[in-house]
């Protein structure tokens, strides 16, 4: 085992001299002797011994207790005391820098070798002590902060699944709303038309043709609303499961406005709205037909509920390799805090109660168009209206990927 490098503070040179011939004697390496308390100081910093005897009555600027002071203060270092005096002053100074031995001279060898011992022992136990403390302080600072993560990651997933909850309770409601509203309304409708069916059974009871017609007319718009709003349901649950697949095929894109413009057009005189549509050019693309319709369906059908009877106007035109298709109303717009928002699942663009829908319409629009490569964006200023802008590819792929 390496033996102990010492440093010797002395300012008697022939003192000095007998220590250091004694700690050779005993196998210790003697690395310098400092006659004063800084040169000390800087002997240990350039050399870091393992020990220092130190002299606490130096002649010549500051002491040794002023010396072992500084060492301590920058190195982890033991000190021993060497002292002719044993006074209770000297003693009460000396304590206060915590030194590792105290030796009064003259001493033997065999004292100077046990207080040695003992100093390199103490200071070596006290480096273990204080290894182990900072290692567990470190491991109680870090399993502290996990936990802290913990907490926080919790605190997260709480308010998240308080998040969900409320969305769930709330879309049910909305749900259960929108889907007892045609229910009740074929109910009564079909009751309807089987009184009129018996009445007519009876033979010519002031019933009407046209009144069947009607009748019937109105059981199939709700019949086919409750249609809708299932395929809703049934969309959110593909998307989410990344299953929703696109036909792609041929498509004119014009012809398929067109043909929405005038099945749509009932919806639009009922609410006073007027569609205006403009287009000069043939947009052929290979998209697919019935979820391009599903979302120009929903974007017209948003511009009915919330543009308060003014013209939509509508556009569609190429636009270097892509196709823009621009739907804007002239309503009640959405207020810029909430325009993040409503391309999210149960979103919808106002909070009104009077306003129909699941809030999934243009949840399932943005998955549609992003499937085909696209993007879709609004514009809206409060009181001022809404702008939807479609942009797509020529062309796209084959099945939508689960983007959640």
């Amino acid at each position: 085992m390496p033996k102990a490098k010492i440093i010797i503070v002395e300012d008697e040179a022939i003192i000095a001299m007998d220590i250091k011939n004694t700690l050779e004697s005993l196998g210790y390496i003697v690395l310098a002797i400092a006659s004063d308390g800084t040169e000390a100081i800087r002997r240990v910093g350039e050399l870091l011994p393992d020990l220092v005897l130190m002299d606490i009555y130096l002649k010549n600027g500051i002491d040794g207790v002023e010396a072992a002071t500084s060492i301590k203060q920058h190195y982890n270092i033991p000190i021993v005391y060497l002292t002719a005096y044993s006074d209770e002053e000297t003693m009460q100074r000396a304590k206060v820098t915590e030194p590792y031995g105290y030796l009064l001279k003259p001493f033997e060898k065999r004292e100077l070798q046990i207080v040695i011992a003992m100093a390199l022992y103490k200071h070596k136990t006290d480096e273990a002590l204080r290894i182990s403390h900072d290692q567990l302080e470190r491991q109680v600072k870090e399993r502290t902060h996990d936990l802290e993560a913990t907490a926080v990651e919790n605190s997260r997933l709480y308010l998240e699944a308080q998040e969900a909850i409320r969305l769930r309770d709330e879309f049910l409601s909305i749900a259960s709303h929108e889907l007892r509203t045609p229910l009740t309304s074929l109910y009564l409708r079909l009751q309807t038309l089987r009184r009129k069916a018996e009445a007519w059974k009876r033979a010519n009871s002031g019933f009407s043709l046209d009144e069947l017609l009607e009748t019937i007319d109105a059981a199939v718009r709700h019949t086919r609303r409750l249609a809708d709003l299932v395929d809703e349901l049934l969309d959110i649950t593909r998307v989410r499961l990344g299953r929703l697949e696109l036909h792609v095929e041929e498509l004119d894109l014009i012809g398929l406005i067109k043909e929405i413009i005038i099945r749509m057009n009932p919806a639009l005189t009922q609410s006073g709205s007027k569609l205006l549509f403009e287009s000069n050019e043939q947009l052929i693309g290979n998209w697919d037909r019935s979820r391009i319709e599903q979302v120009l369906v929903n974007l017209i059908s948003n511009g009915i509920k919330y543009g308060k009877g003014n013209p939509i106007e509508m556009s569609a035109q190429r636009l270097g390799m892509n196709i823009v298709i621009q739907i804007a109303d002239h309503g009640i717009g959405i207020p810029e805090k909430e325009q993040k928002r409503i391309f999210e699942r149960f979103e919808r663009a106002v909070g009104s109660s009077n306003i129909s829908g699941l809030g999934l319409g243009l949840y399932i629009s943005r998955q549609i168009i992003e499937a085909h490569g696209g993007f879709i964006r609004l514009e809206s200023e409060l009181g001022k209206g809404s702008t939807f802008t479609i942009e797509l590819p020529p062309t796209s792929s084959s099945v939508i990927e689960n983007s959640n």
